[in-house]
């Protein structure tokens, strides 16, 4: 074959044609769908069922494993009624008495049916007559006198203030005297209720998430009730009379406390304050003799110890913060944290209102990752803790405060919600437990002081007790509070803020100067200014306003 003829055999190379834009857009378009495929196939699990379970029931995810709704799902209130009714019969409960002092109305809100058939009674007719805290439900002007006492006028907030901080004379305040007139069956029913051996409310709700407290708040305006009692039985010289209502207000504090939720803690750390404000009128007041000291002291040191916050409140907060995530888990998204408020409710409607793009984005979560995550944060919470050196303790809420604030800003942080997305489902669900378990946690730190600070000012007051019946005896103060031992006090009390002694000196002050340090933990020598104590500075055992006169006093000044 001639060199020509085998050129023209074999086919020309064609050009290498140029790959124009829409080849680009078009493999643009195939790798992004394969990248949106992939991501889905890492996020997107189909949820189950309404009558099949969340999560796997575990202590790992749930925590507790019994009882279970009709779907699966642990039913962590019915969990806590049952543990908290555990043998406490209707005619000992002293809230099924307390119940039916108040009524089924106590706070303009009719009280479900549920509540009462969980007690184990009939629901109360709306029509009787039950107790009503003076000035409850009533507004005033503020520029209308409501009483004239020392020469002052005094408006209805000033009224108020008076009667529930110093003893007066009930004929100066006339609508006082007919509440006073015709609460006294009801007051004398308080007396008796709170002596009962048991307590158990129930906690009515669709979930423990969305639990609610009926009557609790009422117990409050129980407690004033029987405070003013007092005061108005000190104004008429009836010393045992107002001690007996201050040790049922005492006795009403300790009650409402043995529950375990921090609400109901706070609520007792509240009464328990109304009642140690009673008492130290009557101590201080010069008309308590010896034989009412020591009545007080001997039914004081036989009461409940006092409520703290402790592991009980975490875990009724974990049990929560499970209910709501698993909530969450059936009804909708948990929002990211970084497009949420942080000031609102954690357990508020807010969380499920959310736009379609954010349930495609956020929807598919690992439920069971979300619960481990729940469990270890409190887990941890509980961990660092758990001392009996109240000072450790307190520091160790201030880092717990600081890793919840640290892991709030992480997640808060720009390209936060790009790296939920990329984290997958396990991963989101990590987030969700962690972050909520910190919002509800936190806030805690300021209840564990609390308690600290009501157990001290109540062994304030009982040093205080013991000092008054020491003069008594022997005509003046001890130099040292270790000489109230034995006979006076069994030993002497520690200042929980500090681990050292109360700082005391039966020379200064009136008529002594005994304190503690208080939750600054630093010692400010004592000094008390009525127009400015800060909230954080010495706890003083004895009251500044001891009569009708101080508080007079203190309103012109």
């Amino acid at each position: 074959m001639k060199h020509d003829e085998l050129e023209t055999a074999v086919p020309p190379v064609p050009p290498k044609q140029k790959r124009g834009i829409w080849w680009v857009v078009k493999w643009s378009l195939v790798l992004f769908l394969l990248l949106v495929f992939a991501l889905v196939a890492l996020n997107f699990r189909l949820l189950p069922g309404p009558d099949s379970p969340l999560v796997r029931v575990s202590p790992e995810t749930t925590w507790i494993t019994e009882p279970l709704k009709p779907n699966g799902d642990v039913d962590y209130m019915a969990y806590l009624n049952q543990q908290n009714s555990a043998g406490v019969k209707p005619e000992e409960n002293a809230f099924v008495d307390l119940v039916r002092i108040v009524g089924p109305i106590p706070d303009g809100k009719l009280v479900p049916k549920q509540f009462f058939d969980l007690l184990g009674i009939k629901t109360p007719s709306e029509r009787a007559d039950y107790f009503r805290e003076p000035f409850q439900g009533q507004k005033y002007d503020d520029e209308s006198v409501w009483a004239t006492v020392g020469g002052v006028e005094l408006n209805w907030e000033g009224a108020l203030g008076l009667t529930s901080s110093v003893p007066f004379d009930i004929k100066d305040f006339p609508e006082l005297g007919h509440w006073y007139e015709t609460s006294r069956n009801h007051l004398d029913a308080m007396r008796v209720a709170v002596a009962k051996p048991s307590y158990y409310m129930p906690y009515v709700g669709e979930t423990l998430s969305e639990s609610k407290f009926p009557v609790l708040h009422a117990t409050r305006n129980l407690a004033r009730g029987l405070h003013r009692s007092s005061m108005i039985r000190m104004g008429q010289g009836d010393v045992s009379g107002a001690i007996d209502d201050q040790l049922a207000i005492l006795r009403l504090g300790r009650v409402v406390g043995s529950q375990g939720s921090p609400l109901e803690l706070l609520l007792s750390l509240q009464i328990s304050g109304i009642a140690r404000n009673a008492i130290a009128q009557t101590v201080f007041g010069g008309d308590c003799g010896a034989d009412d000291l020591e009545r007080l002291a001997t039914i004081m040191s036989s009461l409940p110890e006092f409520p703290m916050f402790a592991a009980r409140q975490l875990n009724f907060d974990r049990l929560r913060v499970l209910d709501v995530v698993t909530m969450r888990g059936r009804m909708g998204p948990m929002p990211h944290p970084a497009k949420t408020d942080f000031s609102a409710d954690p357990f508020g409607d807010e969380l499920g209102q959310t736009s379609l793009s954010d349930k495609i984005v956020r929807s598919p979560v690992d439920w069971e990752a979300a619960l481990r995550g729940v469990n270890s944060a409190f887990d941890g919470v509980i961990d660092a803790t758990n001392t009996d050196d109240i000072g450790a303790r307190m520091d160790a809420w201030k880092k717990v405060n600081s890793q919840a604030r640290q892991v709030n800003s992480n997640l808060r942080e720009t390209g936060s919600v790009g790296k939920n997305w990329l984290a997958g489902r396990s991963g989101r669900g990590r987030d969700i437990g962690e972050w909520v378990s910190n919002v509800v946690v936190s806030p805690n730190s300021s209840v564990h002081e609390a308690s600290v600070r009501g157990a001290t000012e109540e062994l304030l007051l009982i040093t205080s007790i013991a000092l008054q019946r020491y003069k008594l005896q022997n005509g003046e103060y001890p130099e040292r509070l270790e000489q109230l031992e034995p006979e006076f006090l069994d030993t002497v009390p520690t200042d929980l803020f500090s681990g050292n002694s109360l700082v005391y000196d039966g020379l200064a002050g009136d008529p002594f100067l005994l304190y503690s340090i208080g939750p600054n933990r630093k010692d400010d020598n004592g000094v008390h200014d009525l127009h400015d104590i800060p909230w954080d500075s010495d706890l003083l055992a004895v009251p500044t306003l001891r009569t009708v006169q101080d508080f007079i006093d203190a309103i012109r000044n």
